[in-house]
């Protein structure tokens, strides 16, 4: 890993911890091994190096297309979005702790996600779920947004162990298996 790769990281991990404004240059610099100037090298600034976190998912998987998503598909694609955000607990402290402080980047990250999130899911829910599918792409949305902002006001700092444990992701399946079911019942 390159050293501009340690300095995010670990802006990451001390962002979600103390927030933008509790946490330093020299925090940073400390706690992946280097210099304060080391870091001011790689970004000018500490707004710069929040900016350079704000990138949008490298989903390993595209959105299936709506001629192919039947609910297997379906359930499938959801749960890797999830497991993503799932397994990113520290990015997700930090968004949160600052879109709470009306943080504007961090508010517009936040819609940004959502937008894709619906442009990604709208035609492929719809082409199993018909004119239920919107309301299928929020219920999931909404059940599993709020599941994982739960788990990471419970857990804080241990959410990447929990959400990697069996019985977690069951509850997941069990969430999109709820929303999909719902789909069915009003598609009918």
């Amino acid at each position: 890993m390159g050293t501009r790769e340690r300095i995010l990281d670990a802006a990451r991990k001390l962002f979600a911890e103390h927030g933008y404004q509790g946490t330093s240059i020299r925090m940073v610099a400390r706690d992946c091994g280097l210099t304060d100037p080391a870091v001011y090298y790689h970004f000018r600034t500490k707004a710069e190096i929040y900016d350079q976190l704000l990138v949008p998912p490298p989903y390993a998987t595209p959105a299936p297309p709506p001629g192919r998503a039947n609910r297997e598909v379906l359930a499938a694609f959801l749960e890797e979005r999830f497991s993503w955000w799932a397994q990113n607990a520290d990015f997700i402290r930090l968004l949160m702790r600052e879109q709470l402080t009306g943080r504007p980047e961090s508010i517009a990250y936040l819609l940004t996600s959502e937008t894709q999130y619906y442009d990604e899911v709208r035609e492929p829910i719809a082409s199993v779920y018909g004119s239920a599918g919107e309301t299928v792409a929020d219920l999931v949305f909404h059940m599993l947004s709020g599941f994982l902002w739960d788990v990471i006001l419970s857990y804080g700092g241990d959410t990447t162990r929990v959400v990697t444990q069996e019985s977690f992701r069951l509850r997941v399946r069990r969430l999109i298996a709820a929303g999909l079911d719902a789909g069915e019942r009003l598609s009918q």
